[in-house]
């Protein structure tokens, strides 16, 4: 662990330790057996690694646009030169990523993408609360499943592992799944002791997932659950890529990758900060950054 530490300090990678604790800490004696992570090495701020990255690049001359809507993606002669507002504004630039969750699939259609079809989108749900005494996160090993995460400001936010995710087309004011909501409460309920949270005032609320179709490592969702990145030299648009970051936990996989593609270099010399020693892939906290349904095999076609 110290080893990553100093890896991390080097590249700037805020994170905070915790202490080792005991899973009792946190659930009930009546839960049961069960299957669960808890994190015992170091926590993640990703709002503080934005705010470092962002006031780094403006002290570097870097212009930073906040809560300007994009409506499309301008390019010339095979290459990207920047993206426009709904006002005409053209902003330039050598590079666009697009990260746009999901308007990613209106982007690409804009411009005529043979990946526009490949681009699925579902909605997931969530519940917050507050945080009285939870300094890590708990993740769920088995099906249906309660996860718990430390959010900003005080508050907690409540998973459930395999939860209903339908399907989604377009921009549009998407209900809370009630039947979702209920169940989360009665799990954590059920499986956590009631001084780690607050549940006197709670906020169900959904969220979408974007994801691309690959059906080298499917899911049962027929989707791929780990990041992808599009570069549009394939669309014979050079500067432009799409990054899907997939889920949570390959958000610094889909950074490496990007930065590899832009960069022009092969993505096996663009290295994460990953132990030199040898990994145990049953131990679930070992699995966080080497993408563990391909390990596993548990979606191999």
């Amino acid at each position: 662990m110290k080893e990553l530490c100093v890896q991390w300090d080097h590249l700037k990678i805020f994170y905070d330790m915790v202490s080792e604790i005991d899973a009792s800490e946190y659930f009930l004696e009546t839960a049961g057996r069960m299957f669960a992570e808890v994190i015992n090495e170091s926590i993640f701020s990703a709002k503080r690694i934005i705010d470092i990255l962002v006031k780094e690049a403006v002290e570097a001359g870097v212009k930073v646009y906040v809560n300007v809507p994009i409506a499309q993606i301008v390019h010339c002669n095979g290459r990207v030169s920047g993206v426009s507002d709904y006002t005409g504004r053209t902003y330039e630039a050598d590079v666009v990523i697009n990260t746009s969750g999901l308007g990613v699939k209106k982007f690409l259609k804009g411009i005529n993408s043979h990946y526009q079809d490949s681009i699925l989108s579902r909605l997931g749900s969530a519940v917050v609360m507050r945080n009285r005494r939870l300094d890590r996160v708990i993740v769920s090993t088995e099906f249906k499943g309660c996860n718990l995460a430390p959010a900003n400001d005080g508050y907690l936010i409540v998973i459930i592992y395999g939860a209903n995710q339908p399907w989604i087309h377009g921009n549009q004011r998407f209900c809370v799944i009630g039947e979702e909501y209920v169940e989360a409460m009665e799990k954590l309920r059920q499986t956590f002791r009631g001084d780690l949270y607050d549940s006197a005032v709670t906020l169900p609320y959904s969220c979408t997932k974007t994801e691309f179709i690959n059906n080298l490592y499917a899911d049962e969702w027929q989707v791929n659950p780990s990041y992808s990145v599009i570069d549009h030299k394939d669309d014979d648009i050079q500067g432009l890529f799409t990054c899907l970051p997939g889920k949570l936990t390959l958000a610094f996989h889909a950074t490496r990758s990007i930065m590899a593609h832009i960069l022009h270099q092969s993505e096996e010399n663009v290295d994460l900060a990953l132990p030199s020693f040898q990994l145990n892939f049953h131990e679930p906290s070992n699995l966080v950054a080497i993408e563990p349904w391909k390990i596993m095999g548990e979606n191999e076609l």
